[in-house]
């Protein structure tokens, strides 16, 4: 499925409620190769510019969860430090591994993932001319290893179930035989309860 597909799918009537689709968990994934990363960037900002059309009528939210976490180590002290500085001072001074480790708590941490559902809900919340349905997410190739994006759909569900929106994540690999392959190669030997939009 191309974007311009995938477009056609978000811009069908009925799939744009947000009580159809996967009512259990309306989250969907959307493969592409890695190598289109940065292509399908752009194409994400198209996207949104194409659902805002007059005849379709939809506000997207768009979220690069790489980003997101970078802003949120800037952003969340502890002390007089930001987690970004410690962190980057661990690695220098004491291991890149305990380092890693750390950064891979924090990205799979309740906080960080409240300080995402904010976002969102301030989203929904401001007052618009426009429908509001789809949260697109992207940036799973940038956060690896720290998040992948199996762990973000598992942590994530309790706020995207009744939360008046369908989520898409864009992952940057391939999914084969119940399973899906970052980069076409790592095996997350997860299934994810998400639906799969590339047919």
């Amino acid at each position: 499925m191309k974007l311009s597909d995938l477009f056609e799918e978000l811009s069908k009537r009925e799939f744009q409620n947000h009580e159809t689709g996967n009512l259990f968990f309306p989250a969907y994934i959307y493969c592409y190769e890695p190598i289109q990363e940065y292509q399908i960037r752009k194409e994400i900002v198209e996207l949104k510019e194409r659902l805002i059309r007059p005849d379709i009528f939809q506000e997207c939210m768009v979220i690069n969860i790489y980003d997101e976490f970078i802003n949120y180590l800037k952003t969340e002290k502890l002390g007089d430090d930001s987690l970004f500085d410690l962190f980057v001072q661990q690695e220098k001074e004491e291991s890149a591994e305990e380092a890693t480790e750390n950064l891979k708590q924090t990205a799979d941490s309740i906080e960080f993932l409240k300080r995402i559902d904010e976002k969102i809900r301030i989203h929904f919340q401001l007052p618009s001319k426009f429908k509001k349905v789809y949260v697109l997410v992207h940036g799973f190739g940038s956060i690896f290893p720290y998040l992948r994006a199996s762990e973000f759909l598992k942590r994530f569900e309790e706020f995207v179930c009744g939360g008046g929106y369908k989520i898409v994540v864009f992952y940057p690999g391939k999914y084969e035989n119940n399973h899906f392959y970052l980069f076409n190669e790592i095996n997350h030997e997860t299934v994810y309860r998400a639906s799969l939009l590339n047919k």
